[in-house]
């Protein structure tokens, strides 16, 4: 069998070749746009909480019923523990025997206070694997901005002041141990 050159077998390497060329300048220009809009802030790898010395002011949550109530972090009698969960979610349900446990050595000093950010779950349940658990409040969209809920759990401290003292997002270890 004799060799055949044809112009039509060399326009098809050479057009694969530039396609392969172009695949690549467009990998990595799409590359190089994730990593600019990944480092300004509008691609967030680990979600973004309070930090300790943010005031959260005013917030609006709702009762079982679907009352609303305002709560000021400010000029209050004690301390707040902030627990925002799901009543869906693992960790949330793994960091109730510390929350607890902080709850049972400090109930002097804190008021514990239940979040629930997850709209679709049923806290009725929550309530009854934890009866110690009086009220979950659940919250809107606007109001999670304002605490910066974008994910569960997470663990706020917030002085008489309204300071925020301590936040943690994620399954507690030793965390509150320390405070």
């Amino acid at each position: 069998m004799s060799k055949i050159n044809s112009p039509f077998s060399r326009s098809k390497i050479s057009f694969c070749s530039v396609l392969n060329v172009l695949l690549i300048i467009v990998v990595l220009i799409l590359s190089y746009q994730n990593y600019r809009l990944k480092s300004s802030g509008v691609f967030i790898d680990k979600p973004v909480i309070m930090s300790p010395g943010e005031k959260p002011g005013e917030v609006e949550f709702y009762d079982e019923n679907g009352n609303k109530l305002k709560v000021n972090f400010t000029n209050r009698e004690k301390d707040v523990l902030l627990c925002i969960i799901s009543t869906n979610c693992v960790s949330c349900k793994e960091n109730v025997n510390k929350w607890k446990s902080f709850s049972v050595q400090n109930s002097k000093s804190y008021d514990v206070v239940f979040v629930n950010a997850d709209k679709s779950s049923d806290v009725r349940l929550f309530k009854e694997e934890n009866k110690w658990v009086d009220k979950i409040y659940s919250i809107d969209e606007a109001n999670m901005k304002i605490l910066k809920i974008n994910a569960v759990p997470i663990t706020y401290i917030i002085s008489k002041n309204g300071d925020v003292l301590f936040s943690h997002i994620g399954k507690l270890r030793e965390e509150l141990k320390n405070l």
